[in-house]
């Protein structure tokens, strides 16, 4: 969905956003799958790309021999968003979508359930080398099922490309037709227009910069870090009011692009200033994990309670890894996806890479009589960080040991 919005780029030791042209979405000229984005246990958004432009609609039903339902999309040129509501929770849809000159396959998707175990997949930077994102690929289809996929950011190598979206559509077919794809922007999205027009998020105070969603019993909050560094004063505050009218899920989940604990050495002093100003609203706000993207490897860090996974083996060109610091619980350069599994007061996160290899794995149990929760160290010499807090549930975690 479009948004306008004035580019606003700060610079400060390093650069957030990328300058690039404007696309019309009404000069593509290609068709894609048709791809789904917000989702709830009753509702389902559903949109896709024709060259031929015109109106458009999907069909849907139970029954994919007799598709009785029937909802008309809104066109923006070549792109079109239909949200299919009034569903059954955890049910089988089949659907297809149609328009002029367009005719997709038959696809389907299972509307979330409105309790019980979550599972989704994390991943990120997917841009620029299409063999290794369509690997990545591979190892999300092993995850199956899972309710849903977030993406860190940096979908594209540039967010006003036509022809790189035309791959990323392609190459992701087999997960984004069949699972809600959450997006977060990156700095390679560069605040275009033709990213905001082809995405159909959730809106967090009528914009999808910034968004949250439920699933079960658990909140997620997706925030855009390249939204006047590191977030300005407007995105903050709807954070805080939407974590802070959400305590009574048991899990919290926050995503944005920049990492602030990776170990990368060109990117270390940006990471501080994310993690300086953002790590103690984290922490206070008792989220339990942070997604993050931009550095192409892999990096879990645990400070305060709060574990940060850096999931940016997506397809983009690895970056080198540095040395550790005491927030760092384990690190790999490769190529990967992560599978998130809740399931009442445990959490298991496994992720894996390309060729089948578990490169990281950890439980919490929040359970009563799980044991002391194991913080991440704070005031750090380098760093000073803010003091840990009291975890409000005792916690245990089974894996690697953190530092």
């Amino acid at each position: 969905m479009r948004i306008s919005r004035s580019s606003i780029c700060v610079l400060t030791l390093f650069v957030f956003c990328v300058a690039t042209p404007v696309s019309n979405a009404a000069e593509l000229d290609w068709n894609s799958v048709p791809y789904l984005g917000k989702a709830t246990p009753t509702s389902q958004s559903v949109s896709w790309v024709s060259k031929a432009g015109g109106s458009g609609y999907v069909k849907y039903d139970r029954n994919p021999d007799d598709f009785k339902e029937i909802v008309y999309a809104d066109a923006n040129g070549s792109i079109f968003h239909a949200e299919l509501t009034g569903l059954r929770a955890n049910t089988k849809y089949y659907y297809v979508c149609e328009s002029d000159g367009y005719k997709s396959e038959v696809h389907s998707f299972t509307t979330w359930r409105t309790d019980g175990p979550v599972s989704f997949v994390a991943m990120g930077d997917t841009r620029s080398q299409r063999d290794r994102h369509e690997q990545v690929v591979e190892v999300i289809r092993s995850f199956a099922p899972y309710d849903f996929v977030i993406n860190s950011g940096d979908m594209v190598s540039r967010g006003s490309d036509p022809a790189g979206w035309k791959d990323f559509f392609e190459i992701t077919a087999p997960v984004i037709s069949e699972a809600p794809y959450f997006m977060v922007a990156g700095n390679h999205e560069g605040d275009a227009d033709l990213y905001w027009d082809l995405i159909d998020m959730p809106k967090g105070e009528d914009s999808e910069r910034y968004y949250s969603f439920d699933r079960s019993n658990a909140h997620f909050v997706v925030i855009d870090s390249n939204d006047t560094w590191p977030l300005n004063a407007a995105q903050r505050e709807w954070m805080k009011r939407d974590i802070e009218s959400h305590v009574e899920a048991d899990w919290k989940f926050v995503s944005f692009h920049h990492p602030p604990f990776g170990t990368n050495p060109g990117r270390r002093m940006g990471g501080l200033q994310m993690r300086l100003v953002l790590h103690r609203w984290m922490r206070d706000l008792g989220v339990d994990m942070v997604i993050n993207g931009h550095d192409h490897h892999y990096v879990h860090a645990l400070a305060d309670g709060v574990h940060y996974i850096l999931t940016g083996g997506g397809g983009a060109p690895l970056y080198e890894l540095g040395e550790p610091d005491r927030y760092t619980v384990t690190q790999a350069r490769v190529y990967h996806a992560c599978k998130i599994e809740i399931d009442g007061l445990v959490l298991k996160m496994k992720a894996i890479d390309i060729d089948g290899n578990e490169i990281d794995s950890l439980t919490i149990d929040k359970s009563e009589g799980a044991g002391e929760a194991a913080p991440g160290e704070s005031n750090n010499e380098d760093f000073a960080l803010p003091a840990p807090r009291e975890d409000k549930a005792a916690r245990k975690f089974i894996g690697p040991e953190a530092r």
